[in-house]
């Protein structure tokens, strides 16, 4: 069988829209449907992890009674390939993924 070529892969996002005829004022939350920049989430990723990298080592430097075993942070992936972390994981955030940074064992 020949190889399949890359599919999109379809992302929801929300937008805010103007609506001139509504009874109220300000806009409304509109959902959308886009494909997402898999390359550009791919760099954005890599640089992402690579920032966290340096800021682990950073911490394990600082030495202490204590060992930071793992880490996890809350980010939203947009359509074009954004990566934005979520200051506060709450009931509100829909939709984010979370990145969990774990130490390699002396194996890997």
């Amino acid at each position: 069988m020949g190889e399949e070529p890359d599919r999109p892969i379809q992302v929801v996002y929300t937008e805010f829209e103007s609506d001139a005829g509504a009874k109220f004022l300000g806009e409304r939350r509109v959902a959308r449907v886009g494909a997402l920049n898999s390359e550009r989430l791919g760099e954005n990723l890599v640089a992402l992890c690579r920032t966290v990298e340096t800021m682990l080592r950073q911490v394990e430097e600082a030495g202490g009674r204590y060992e930071l075993s793992g880490f996890d942070l809350t980010a939203e992936i947009t359509a074009s390939g954004e990566i934005r972390l979520v200051g506060a994981a709450s009931a509100e955030v829909k939709g984010g993924v979370v990145l969990r940074f774990a130490r390699r064992t002396a194996a890997e």
